[in-house]
């Protein structure tokens, strides 16, 4: 009996030294457990407060072009013929009355040349016409002497208005082929009228060469700056068909962007907005985006016409529009910095070298409203918060 209590001694101390062994490791499973609950705790307490708090922002994308504030506008052929030469590239400035295109039309070559002839037939009448004049004369006077027939004298007169008639059917045709000569020619009303009057002076002091050179260049109605040029040398046009698409010259330097955006969101939009706008010209993850704001929203969904008085280029207005979509024009002004190269406040320090000029075409992301992100879960919070 004694014999066995030193075994039985020995097993419990062995059973002993086992459990407080795995006491330890049993503490640490229960430590980890807890960790992780409160963990998860704290992380859905912090979810739910965001849901509540956060705020996603609700952007609407559109696209626009700049446009200086001074105006734009297109300059048009004011004839038909095929664009021969042109005077001036993109990007140059052109001042009022100077030669900025040439054109060839056959034409003009023609009426000159018919009014030629119809001021010598007119020349040539009126002289007839005073011979014819002196000989009644004088056949009146033979008459009153009783030397010739009053028969001779009808005759007479008859031929004098004959010769009349003739002139003015002359000059009716010379004033067609004038009529015919501006509608053909190039160059404005006021300036027309100067060489018209240079052609109807005497046949052999007028200089035809010069004068057609003159019908077929088209010059600048005004100063202003080529953005783009439409037509290319060797080209026909017709008449009316823009040639260059420029801007007034610049007295502000301001830029005003307009922008076409789905009408689906155009309830929402509304002046004061924040608008982030990428030019198609900078390099958006290098220099980042213009930063502005809608100075207004047109109260219905624009036409292409409308577009077009707005933008003057059909180019750009093509651009503009979403196809089978109803969109709605808003203004937008970029917010000035004058410690950048372009003068606009970009999401970067400084913006690209360079300046934005009149006609970029951009992209842009307008900021429409933000929400918390519970009322994804919950569509009753978003419609109350509205």
């Amino acid at each position: 009996m004694n014999q066995d209590n030193p075994d039985i001694e020995k097993k419990g101390v062995e059973r002993l030294q086992e459990r407080i062994q795995e006491s330890p490791l049993l503490n640490i499973e229960q430590r980890k457990h807890w960790l992780i609950l409160l963990t998860s705790l704290c992380l859905i307490t912090l979810l739910i407060i965001w849901s509540f708090l956060g705020r996603i922002p609700i952007e609407s994308e559109g696209r626009g072009v700049s446009i200086s504030a001074d105006g734009v506008f297109l300059l048009e052929s004011p004839s038909a013929g095929t664009l021969s030469e042109i005077y001036l590239t993109e990007g140059a400035t052109a001042t009022r009355g100077a030669p900025i295109a040439k054109f060839n039309n056959p034409q003009l070559n023609s009426i000159l040349s018919s009014i030629e002839a119809n001021k010598f037939k007119i020349e040539r009448l009126h002289t007839q016409s005073l011979l014819i004049q002196k000989a009644l004369s004088i056949n009146l006077g033979l008459f009153k002497q009783g030397l010739i027939a009053k028969m001779v004298i009808d005759q007479t007169r008859s031929e004098l208005m004959q010769k009349n008639i003739e002139v003015e059917n002359a000059k009716s045709e010379l004033s067609a082929a004038f009529t015919e000569l501006e509608q053909n020619s190039f160059v404005k009303k006021s300036q027309f009228n100067h060489y018209k009057s240079l052609l109807e002076a005497p046949s052999g002091v007028v200089e035809y060469e010069e004068i057609l050179k003159e019908l077929s260049t088209l010059r600048a109605p005004s100063d202003g700056k080529v953005l783009e040029v439409l037509i290319n040398p060797g080209e026909l046009v017709t008449k009316g068909e823009a040639i260059f698409w420029m801007e007034h010259p610049a007295l502000n330097h301001e830029t005003t962007f307009y922008g076409t955006i789905n009408s689906e969101t155009a309830g929402r939009l509304r002046a004061g907005l924040k608008v982030l706008i990428e030019p198609a010209n900078v390099n958006s993850k290098e220099y980042g985006v213009i930063i502005g704001k809608i100075e207004g929203v047109y109260p219905y969904p624009v036409s292409k016409e409308e577009l077009v008085q707005t933008v003057g280029n059909k180019q750009i207005v093509s651009y503009l529009l979403d196809e089978g979509k109803a969109i709605t024009q808003v203004t937008i002004t970029p917010e000035k910095d004058p410690q950048t190269k372009s003068g606009y406040k970009w999401t970067s320090k400084e913006g690209p070298p360079y300046e934005v000029p009149t006609g970029t075409l951009a992209k842009m992301t307008i900021l429409v409203e933000e929400q918390p992100p519970i009322s994804y879960l919950i569509p009753l919070w978003k419609l109350k918060s509205q």
